[in-house]
């Protein structure tokens, strides 16, 4: 009887997969939750009214293009002369800026002071009376509701760049602008104390304001021409011991009230 031959099992492995890149769910979990923190800081710092610059910057600054939609200010500038409108105006008006002119104005004009120069007003914080926050000036031009909104601005420091201006000011017009509201640059005027080389520079400043403007489709008030003598320097009239005055507060007021613009300029118009 034949011996029947022992067949030799062999035992196959299968084959070792490739490994391939696997995605936790603990990563997009983690993902997910860092993404929604950040979102609710924000969230959470716009309702508390404190806006940090960079994220105020991101959301209000405009593109070239937005810009370009708006009104050709340019054929409007500097604002001509009008008939004298009344003073209830005033309570349509609200002035941003640093000048000593401004605590003078008219109690019926709504004022934000900014301790510092345009070349800041980005970063312009306010404090508000009796409480612990601090609202940054578009924040406060922007709840006012205001429909006339005029920046005013000495400039007392022949260090301060065009440039930095012209950039902060039309960052800042970008994050209040909106249809149907004005908004006007009021030129700087001369020093109130007698200084040649500030007052040029001031002349320059104006310059790049008026070209802020044009660039930004808001108005130019060339308010400085009433203000200067011949040689430039301020009228004596409008200082008493290096300050501006009451006259120059009226001064001002008469300027605003005789350069408006009460419709928005198109071709065709």
């Amino acid at each position: 009887m034949k011996k029947r031959k022992s067949k030799t099992l062999r035992y196959y492995r299968p084959a070792k997969e490739k490994p391939h890149a696997k995605i936790r769910i603990s990563i997009i979990l983690l993902f997910i939750f860092g993404t929604f923190a950040i979102c609710f800081k924000y969230y959470m710092e716009d309702r508390g009214g404190i806006m940090t610059d960079d994220l105020a910057k991101e959301i209000f600054t405009e593109t070239a293009s937005e810009r370009e939609q708006r009104p050709d200010s340019s054929k409007l500038n500097p604002v001509e002369a009008s008939p004298p409108i009344a003073n209830g105006y005033f309570r349509s008006c609200m002035i941003v800026g640093n000048s000593d002119i401004i605590p003078s104005l008219d109690k019926s004009i709504e004022t934000v002071f900014i301790a510092e120069g345009a070349e800041h007003i980005c970063s312009a914080k306010k404090m508000i009376s009796g409480s612990d926050k601090e609202l940054s000036a578009e924040r406060i031009v922007n709840a006012s509701g205001k429909e006339n909104i005029y920046l005013f601005f000495d400039v007392t420091d022949i260090s301060v760049r065009t440039e930095d201006i012209k950039k902060e000011m039309s960052r800042f017009i970008d994050s209040i602008y909106s249809e149907g509201r004005r908004i006007y640059i009021i030129s700087s005027l001369p020093s109130p104390t007698p200084d040649s080389e500030l007052n040029t520079h001031i002349g320059r400043v104006n310059a790049a304001l008026l070209e802020t403007a044009n660039e930004c489709g808001v108005y130019y008030m060339d308010a400085v021409q009433f203000f200067r003598k011949s040689d430039g320097n301020l009228a004596n009239s409008y200082a008493d011991n290096g300050k501006y005055n009451q006259a120059a507060a009226a001064q001002l007021e008469k300027t605003i009230l005789t350069h408006y613009v009460l419709w928005y300029y198109s071709d065709g118009q």
